[in-house]
């Protein structure tokens, strides 16, 4: 054959498979991620029964006793959160503490459980934190802040103006979870002592014949509308709960005022009085006394001026002027309440605003210098540094297993710690998207020094036996078995673990003094000093769970993580449905 007629010919190379390759690592990702989300959902139902397992319950005399030691009886005020007490003395008053789950607001790692004594005047007189779940160095210095509990002094049950509440330096987190829960108390609709009880539905029969439910207009209740299955056909409100403390001739009474659909007053009733039986018969008995309200609005009933000018009913003219009080001041309460607007929670952060900003300026230079693979040295060095000042020390925004099961208990109020918030979702998001532990490389102050530690060690050559290492290296993988063991059982059990004990990022706080965690931060340095960065690689909890997000890009199926995750999802959810 002709060399010089033969041409080289190049082939594509075709390599089978390479696209159903991708397709199954894709499909072993998203299933990781699937799961991970039912393990979410089971941890946070199983959770969620817990809570409301340690706040649905009556307050008891033995809660008291260390607080007000001359107690000797409770009773629970029907359909609300507050106590009517007596003392041995014959003092009565009203104690109110959290209603429902739905206001244990977590803070660091737990909820609150406050009470607060009421004055005559439904403002608060004392405050007392009778448990919490945050971590003990925290809840104490909390504790020992007067300046802090002085805040609540006079707040008045019911209001909704905006409060500015102070934090406390070193409990910034548990100060404002406890804060956030005692507005969410004391700006609840006011129940009256006198007047407990609320509005039924055989009382607003007899003016719409027609009506079949009560349901309760805005989160105060306040104001009731009346249906007859989709259609409103009016409303009604009691005076109890709006002004309670008008007198006749021996005490105030309560009314009921109905409404039209246009919030027109069609009827007015006596429900109920502490005045004197004949005269408050008198005032019944006075059709024409009634008339005077009818086809009037709020804003004409809520005029001091035209309430004053009625003369009142004669033989009853005490009786029937207070009940006019009553209703003009009920009707300027109502319109007051349903104009103004809630504490603004968010703005509680603003006090502490430096801490967010500087949490999320040390994020932003760790997502630019690892995104953009910069490895300039002082980059470097100017972040660990900022990191181990900032985090560590100045804002402790460090997370921890107690923070994850804080949260995932209760939940997080987004506005109240937002670097902490977008720290944790940052630090989740990155391994998911680049397969690297941002947080633990990085942010870390307990990561930090142990990178210190081990430049140190190679600088000096010092070297320790093998089996030395080996066995500090079970010891570290055995503490932190235990450590997310203890972390499981805080999730779906209701009795509460001081997990934050167990790691050494609480010690980073310069206010705290000896502690468990301090002697877990020693010692993990100390053994950290024969395998170097041995408590990062083998004994964190926290971040192993990192961790966790970062094995799920990966294209491998894995017998031990794939196979332990499907077991804990099916755990967790026979635990939450089947308990």
């Amino acid at each position: 054959m002709d060399s010089r007629n033969t041409q080289d010919v190049t082939l594509p190379i075709v390599i089978e498979g390479s696209g159903s390759s991708r397709a199954r690592k894709g499909g072993r990702i998203l299933v990781r991620i699937f799961i991970l989300g039912l393990v979410v959902a089971g941890l946070r139902l199983v959770a969620h029964h817990n809570l409301k397992l340690n706040t649905d319950r009556l307050l008891k005399l033995e809660e008291v006793f260390p607080w007000m030691p001359d107690v000797t009886s409770l009773e629970l005020i029907r359909d609300t959160n507050r106590y009517h007490y007596r003392t041995a003395s014959g003092i009565e008053g009203q104690l109110i503490t959290n209603a429902t789950e739905a206001e244990a607001i977590v803070g660091y790692s737990g909820s609150s459980r406050l009470l607060f004594r009421l004055d005559e005047r439904h403002c608060v007189s004392a405050a007392v934190l009778l448990s919490c779940g945050d971590t003990e160095e925290h809840v104490n210095l909390v504790k020992g802040n007067a300046a802090y509990w002085q805040q609540f002094l006079g707040w008045e049950l019911g209001r909704d103006e905006t409060r500015n509440m102070d934090a406390v330096s070193g409990a910034t987190l548990t100060s404002l979870a406890i804060a956030e829960t005692a507005v969410q108390i004391l700006s609840g609709r006011k129940t009256s002592l006198r007047f407990p009880r609320e509005v039924e539905l055989r009382e607003v029969v007899s003016t719409f014949p027609g009506a079949k439910e009560l349901v309760a207009v805005g989160s105060t209740a306040d104001l009731t509308s009346v249906r007859n299955g989709r259609v409103i056909q009016g409303f009604v409100f009691r005076t109890g709960q709006l002004a309670d403390s008008i007198p006749g001739y021996q005490g105030p009474s309560e009314l009921l005022v109905f409404l039209d659909v246009d919030m027109v007053i069609v009827g007015v009733q006596l429900r109920s009085t502490f005045d004197n039986q004949p005269y408050t018969d008198y005032v019944r008995q006075e059709r024409g006394f009634w008339k005077l309200f009818s086809g009037l609005t709020l804003l004409k009933l809520s005029d001091e001026e035209w309430a004053s000018q009625i003369e009142g009913v004669s033989g009853a003219t005490m009786t029937s002027q207070a009940i006019a009080r009553t209703l003009s001041e009920s009707a300027r309460q109502l319109s007051k309440r349903r104009n103004s607007n809630p504490p603004d929670l968010g703005t509680w952060a603003k006090g502490v605003n430096h801490v967010e900003w500087l949490t999320l300026l040390l994020l932003g230079g760790a997502i630019v210098i690892d995104g953009l693979g910069l490895k300039c040295r002082q980059r470097w060095w100017c972040l660990q540094i900022g990191s181990l000042v900032v985090l560590g020390v100045i804002t402790g925004n460090l997370l921890s297993i107690a923070l994850y099961v804080g949260w995932l208990r209760g939940g997080v109020s987004v506005f109240q710690v937002p670097g902490l918030f977008l720290l944790l979702t940052v630090t989740v998001l990155w391994p998911l998207l680049t397969r690297r532990n941002i947080y633990c490389a990085h942010l870390c102050p307990h990561g930090i020094l142990q990178q210190w530690q081990s430049k140190l060690l190679r600088r000096r050559g010092r070297r320790f036996s093998p089996s030395l290492k080996r066995a500090i290296v079970v010891l570290l993988k055995a503490s932190r078995v235990a450590a997310l063991v203890f972390m499981g059982l805080a999730i779906v059990s209701p009795w509460s673990f001081r997990l934050s004990a167990l790691e050494p990022f609480e010690s980073y706080a310069l206010q705290f003094a000896w502690s468990v965690s301090l002697m877990v931060w020693l010692c993990s340095l100390l053994l950290s000093l024969v395998r170097p960065m041995g408590y990062c690689q083998h004994g964190c909890a926290t971040g192993w769970v990192i961790n966790v997000f970062r094995n799920v890009r990966s294209s491998r199926f894995s017998k031990t993580g794939d196979v332990v995750l499907v077991v804990l999802c099916a755990c967790i959810w026979c635990l939450a449905l089947f308990r």
